[in-house]
């Protein structure tokens, strides 16, 4: 029986991963699209705008017996995986000695344990050829007071996607870590921006970011960063100290 040709993408519910599942039918109209995330009905609305061959999997990374699950799954399906997109993620800002255990345990389990995980429970399924996309954040580059562990979990899932580059390339799996600026127009912003003023100046859409995430893959690129601002961030804190960059983004901030 011929293998199943699919394209995972997690957090597919709406913002983000529902512009990356779009622009990823658009490159691949006969690629099945498998649709990841907490909502059913907001996974069945992606579906629906998607179009093409899809399926919808609830899947919450927050729950502890979500591997076992998932490793059912593709023992059953037995597919061939050529796109994953590991989007799935969320983040909160305050203190992080006033955060609950339980929201700590829960941001450090979905941004970055889950998708450390679903590769490596993805990986035996990849063969030459496969595509594998990480989302990370500008913060991995440069660690957001008041969002201290966000930041860190960027940051550790763009050092694995570079070393992950590097251990793949014989086996011709390309890895890509997507490192936008805010995006304005997702879910992530709305639930931030009650507590935290932002300064959405330079940012770009889902669909924007999601266009040149894709692209980059195609393209090979191991790092991603969409927008002025992003790639600005990313070669800034390459070439200038840390206390100086933090200046310059309170005062961005005002």
């Amino acid at each position: 029986m011929k293998e199943k040709q699919i394209a995972l993408i997690t957090g597919a519910s709406g913002g983000l991963g529902r512009e990356l599942a779009l622009a990823l039918r658009k490159h691949d109209p006969a690629l099945e699209c498998w649709l990841a995330g907490r909502q059913p009905d907001k996974l069945k609305e992606t579906a629906a705008c998607i179009g093409g061959p899809v399926r919808c999997l609830t899947l919450d990374f927050s729950d502890r017996a979500w591997p076992e699950k998932w490793q059912e799954v593709l023992k059953e399906e037995q597919p061939a995986i050529t796109w994953l997109i590991n989007n799935a993620g969320f983040g909160y800002t305050g203190p992080f000695a006033e955060e609950p255990f339980s929201q700590v345990l829960d941001l450090a389990s979905v941004d970055f344990t889950a998708p450390v995980c679903l590769l490596s429970l993805c990986l035996p399924y990849m063969k030459k050829g496969a595509r594998i996309l990480n989302v990370s954040s500008v913060a991995a580059f440069l660690p957001l007071p008041q969002m201290a562990l966000y930041s860190a979990a960027k940051a550790g899932l763009l050092q694995f996607s570079q070393a992950l580059a590097g251990e793949l390339e014989k086996q011709g799996i390309q890895v890509t870590a997507l490192c936008p600026y805010w995006i304005g127009d997702t879910g992530f912003i709305r639930r931030l921006s009650p507590h935290t003023p932002i300064n959405l100046r330079g940012s770009l859409s889902a669909k924007e970011v999601a266009c040149r995430g894709i692209r980059g893959a195609l393209q090979g690129k191991t790092i991603v960063t969409p927008g002025f601002l992003a790639s600005f961030i990313r070669i800034g804190c390459a070439l200038l100290p840390l206390s100086l960059l933090l200046k310059i983004r309170k005062y961005w901030k005002t």
